[in-house]
């Protein structure tokens, strides 16, 4: 007799019965892991990530509780980010959890999944303190990571279904969170990219800027032909250059070099400050030594405590008394050039970076100034430190020839065949540090023969 269908269903399922049905369904689960995939892979947001994540999860596998924790940059320690069911809803949002601290904190330390399928099995320290451990039947908890590195944890508490979770589950979790893992990074990488970017955006604005402060147009001095240039290793850098007229005095014209430690942002940051106090005591730039003084103090207040010292050559061209009165502040000497004699010399004067003693006192020398045809260079170090791809250094010996070869040229078709030498120099290496140099040729006056 035909049994009803009610006496059917009690029949138990044959094994191959119950092995196609448990195929089944980790087929079904895994179209929606694949489905997940895909949505992850598509989504820009980090937080739309993980908040698809949460409910996927939950619902695939039946899990009453899911809790989200994202590790720092440090890699030390991890913050909850989302949280959800009864549970889960009782931990704190923004609680910092670090390695081996809980479930969540021993996955962190250690990279690997835990399947904690009865409360009997916990060990002591591992549920937070605000999850009262009656509570907790079965766990299952994994890293979410992109190669080698832990970029969070997942962790589920309890089944909708009071079963606890199996491998099977922790399969299929598994490869959600390795989803996970790719998409967090690929998060990663685009801000990194978008950073990048906007900070080589700020470098390049920086850099007009930096251009800026140096000046626009060379300096008109009667019976000098003046030219200064600049080139940063980096879209900016540390040393500086200017000219500037002195007050109530219209024939006489101070020129400065500086070099500041290091370079950058931070040392042109200091660069900008210098130029501000250099300007802002013209008035006291008919006494070099007593300029630096002042600028030092001042300077000393901004660049003590960092260390970032600063090198300065201030030179004070006076046309009227036809006299150079200088001051230095643990610069390189200055180099002078006699075409009549074929001799080389350098103007020398005691003095300390500065930023080193806020009480120090610089002090000036003076000498007549130079005669017609006299070429002064006042350079930074990265002249003659420059070395090409063997090592060697450009050295002043090289330099020196260069100017001694150009010597019946412009100020500006000097320092032309300066850089066009050091760049020829260097090759294909990089330019280790800021090339900053001011040529000053003494030149015969034109006289006005309709006078």
């Amino acid at each position: 007799m035909p049994q009803s269908c009610r006496d059917w269903q009690k029949i138990p399922f044959p094994e191959s019965t119950k092995l196609l049905q448990h195929s089944f369904i980790q087929l079904n689960r895994l179209r929606l892991c694949i489905d997940l995939g895909r949505s992850l892979s598509k989504n820009q947001s980090l937080e739309a990530i993980l908040q698809r994540l949460m409910e996927s999860t939950m619902h695939t596998l039946g899990a009453q509780n899911c809790t989200l924790f994202l590790t720092d940059q440090s890699q030390a320690s991890m913050r909850l980010v989302l949280s959800r069911g009864p549970i889960g809803s009782l931990v704190t949002p923004g609680r910092i959890i670090y390695k081996g601290q809980g479930i969540p904190g021993r996955v962190f330390a250690t990279g690997k999944p835990l399947l904690i399928q009865s409360n009997d099995l916990l060990y002591p320290g591992d549920i937070l303190a605000e999850t009262p451990l009656e509570n907790i039947q079965t766990t299952l908890c994994l890293p979410i990571a992109f190669e080698t590195q832990v970029l969070g944890v997942a962790k589920l508490t309890n089944t909708c279904d009071n079963r606890p979770f199996n491998k099977d589950d922790q399969e299929i979790f598994s490869y959600v969170c390795d989803q996970a893992g790719i998409a967090i990074h690929n998060v990663y990488v685009r801000e990194n990219e978008l950073a990048l970017q906007s900070m080589e955006e700020e470098m390049e604005r920086a850099a007009d800027v930096h251009q800026v402060l140096f000046p626009r147009t060379q300096p008109k001095l009667a019976g000098f032909d003046i030219t200064g240039s600049s080139l940063s290793c980096h879209k900016v850098g540390g040393d500086y250059y200017d000219f500037l007229h002195i007050d109530d005095a219209p024939d006489s014209l101070a020129l400065i070099v500086a070099d500041a430690v290091g370079h950058g942002i931070s040392a042109a940051l200091l660069m900008a400050s210098l130029r501000a106090y250099c300007r802002s005591h013209r008035h006291l730039l008919h006494d070099p030594g007593c300029a630096l003084t002042r600028i030092n103090s001042l300077y000393c207040e901004d660049a003590y405590e960092s260390a970032f010292f600063c090198t300065a050559f201030l030179l004070v061209i006076d046309t009227t008394q036809q006299t150079l009165s200088w001051a230095c502040a643990g610069h390189p000497p200055v180099l002078f050039y006699d075409p009549a004699k074929d001799d080389f010399f350098e103007l020398r004067a005691r003095g300390i970076p500065l930023g080193c003693d806020k009480e120090y006192v610089y002090t000036s020398q003076t000498s007549t100034a130079c005669s017609p045809g006299q070429i002064c260079c006042i350079g930074t170090d990265g002249i003659w430190e420059e070395t090409n791809a063997a090592g060697e250094l450009f050295g002043r010996e090289r330099l020196q020839n260069i100017i001694r070869a150009n010597k019946n040229r412009s100020s500006s078709e000097i320092c032309l065949a300066i850089r066009t030498a050091l760049t020829d120099f260097i090759g294909e290496t990089t330019q280790e540090d800021d090339i900053t140099m001011v040529i000053i040729k003494r030149i015969e006056e034109k006289k006005d023969i309709f006078a």
